[in-house]
Order: C-alpha cells, then structure tokens, then sequence
C-alpha cells in the first residue's frame, strides 16, 4: 500500500467536501471509478494531525468511507476533512531539468528531479508508481528515490516508436 504525500492548505482548501459531492451510490460508483482514473484526487487530514495528505487511489478505494462525514476510515490511516477536485491535465515540465546522461547510473534522484529529467510531471510520475509501471525506486520513509540508471532503463523500455 502507499503512503501518502502531503499537500498545501490551500490547495487542499480548494476541493469539495465528499458530502458535497456523490449522495446516490450511482455517483459515488463513478466518484470511485474517476479516484482510480485520476480524473479526481482525494485529499485529507489525518485524524488527530493538522497537515493536509494525497490520499493515493488504491488506499481511497480500498478505505470505508462515510459520504455524510466525509471521512475515510483505512488499515493505515483515518482521514477527516476528506475533499476531492478535478486532476488538472497533466502539463510538460515547467523548468527543464538536468539530462539523465548527466547523473552517475547509481545517483540517486528526488521525485522531482526524477520528473524533470523524464520530462513528466510528479504527478504523472507518482501515478506510475501507485499504479506500476512505472520506473524502479527505492523508499526511505516518505522519500522516494530513484537511480539515474533505473531511469535511462525505463525510459529506453518505454520510448514509443
């Protein structure tokens, strides 16, 4: 299961509590079905904490969730406050990052700078690894990590013609 990633207040802010948004179990089937397409991204704090989390798709739909008091009750975490908004199109890059041929094969990239150099977006990028897919990385605590090397690998594996 993965873990997820915090999220600014305000951006949190933005979404629609989950009471709000799916009363009929028709709409709350494609709400779930929209969460796995990444159509929607669900946020939340968790319970007894103040800072605001991505709740990753597979941990949303595998949770209990209380539609009227927009909570998400999972093995690993209770989230309140539970909001979801629309995933923005997925946009290049707005800075170029250093060239893969430029790191070490065993240096070790952050997520960001792993996006950048593939030229993907994080998001784009922390969707490959919920879902699979998605380049080899490595995870310390919350960090992901990624080697160059396992990226030059994955991306020449999935170079379209």
């Amino acid at each position: 299961m993965s873990h997820p990633d915090s999220i600014d207040p305000q951006e949190h802010a933005q979404g629609t509590l989950l009471n709000d948004t799916a009363s009929e179990p028709s709409s709350r089937h494609d709400t779930m079905t929209r969460i796995l397409k990444s159509q929607l991204i669900a946020s939340g704090v968790q319970k007894g904490g103040k800072t605001a989390f991505i709740i990753p798709a597979d941990m949303f739909v595998s949770g209990e969730v209380d539609w009227k008091k927009s909570t998400l009750t999972h093995a690993e975490a209770v989230f309140i406050d539970v909001r979801l908004r629309p995933e923005s199109p997925q946009k290049a890059p707005k800075t170029k990052g250093k060239p893969l041929s430029e790191y070490p094969a065993s240096g070790q990239l952050t997520e960001n700078e792993a996006a950048l150099a593939l030229g993907i977006s994080r998001r784009a990028l922390q969707a490959y690894r919920l879902r699979g897919g998605g380049p080899k990385f490595q995870t310390f605590g919350k960090a992901h990590k990624y080697k160059a090397g396992d990226l030059r690998d994955w991306q020449a594996a999935n170079r379209k013609s």
